[in-house]
Order: structure tokens, then sequence, then C-alpha cells
């Protein structure tokens, strides 16, 4: 269920990889060597997306991601971006 995950909450507008290894996510993530990272929405909401096979995030890409995660913040409802954990 992905709405109990414990996804890392990246710190402001920033995109970060996320390990799939040492993050406790499931198996159906992970099991094609999925690339994946995470942005902040809001208080207690991310956005994940995911590139399966790989290759990994470039530091452009990640940035870009932040971006739109900014972008996509700002046009949510308040209530929406500070949904309770």
């Amino acid at each position: 269920d992905a709405d109990s995950l414990d996804v890392p909450m990246p710190v402001g507008e920033h995109a970060i990889e996320v390990d799939p290894a040492t993050e406790g996510l499931p198996d159906s993530w992970t099991v094609m060597d999925t690339a994946l990272a995470s942005a902040g929405l809001g208080e207690n909401l991310v956005l994940v997306i995911g590139r399966i096979g790989g290759p990994d995030f470039r530091p452009a890409e990640l940035a870009r991601f932040g971006y739109f995660a900014g972008i996509v913040s700002s046009v949510l409802p308040a209530s929406a971006r500070s949904v309770a954990k």
C-alpha cells in the first residue's frame, strides 16, 4: 500500500535518489533494478519516480525533478500538501 510507505523526505525543493536496498520499499519497485528518486510536495507528501533497469538519475535530472515537484506543490490545494501522516 503506497499510503503506508516510508519513503525518504527530501529537504526543501530538492529531489534525492532513493536507495532501494536500504529504504525497505516493496519488492515490485526494485525487482528490475529500478532507479528511484523522490521529491517532497508538502509536509508529509512525497512524489516518487522510477526508471526500470536504470541508469541512475543524473544530478541535472534530479534538479529538474525537484523543479517539477515544486510546480506540482504550488498547484496542489493546501489541504493536500499537509496530509496527516
